[in-house]
């Protein structure tokens, strides 16, 4: 009988022993995959901004900054349009030579598909990702909002916005980066 009872009070321990030892790995795993969730959005965020930042969209981005460009549509196609380099202003601009070869080499234009491109298909990628909750509005503030904001207040951007969408027939348009801007801003008035 003692044998028994030594028998069954061993098997308890065992049992105990194999559950606690599972708690720990379900626990130990659960970290490592939340873990491994922050740096995928780190590397996803590392990858954007990699893609953004480069020299194109930083030229676009130091005009739009600067206030020098301004939407145009072509006479001679309505569904032509284009942005037009402030030439006079852009020469006034002390340095920036780079930025002023890079506009004389375009002819002092920038194409509605460079800023498509370029600048708010980022921006429209950004506000997908945050409502599908792939990255955190904390990650997109702190990496893009002065960007965001820079370019959703510029006169010659949301004019073209404001084409686009008579053009599409839809408000649509856009409205990622109307969404993202949003956002953003929210974040900044909870933060203080």
């Amino acid at each position: 009988m003692k044998t028994l009872l030594i028998l069954l009070f061993y098997c308890s321990i065992t049992d105990w022993i194999v559950a606690v030892t599972a708690i720990v790995g379900l626990i130990f795993a659960i970290v490592q995959l939340l873990s491994f969730k922050k740096s995928r959005a780190a590397d996803f965020i590392y990858r954007l901004k990699r893609d953004f930042f480069i020299e194109k969209t930083q030229a676009i981005i130091f005009f739009i900054d600067e206030d020098i460009l301004s939407f145009q549509t072509s006479s001679d196609d309505p569904d032509y349009v284009y942005f037009q380099i402030d030439k006079e202003k852009l020469k006034s601009l002390p340095g920036v030579q780079s930025i002023k070869q890079y506009a004389k080499k375009n002819e002092y234009t920038i194409s509605a598909f460079e800023i498509d491109d370029l600048i708010l298909g980022h921006f429209e990628d950004l506000g997908l990702f945050k409502k599908k909750k792939i990255i955190s509005i904390e990650f997109i503030y702190e990496s893009f909002d002065w960007y965001i904001q820079l370019v959703h207040e510029n006169c010659a951007i949301q004019k073209y916005i404001t084409w686009q969408r008579k053009q599409e027939n839809s408000e649509d348009v856009y409205t990622g980066f109307d969404y993202i801007t949003s956002e953003c801003k929210k974040y900044e008035g909870g933060k203080g």
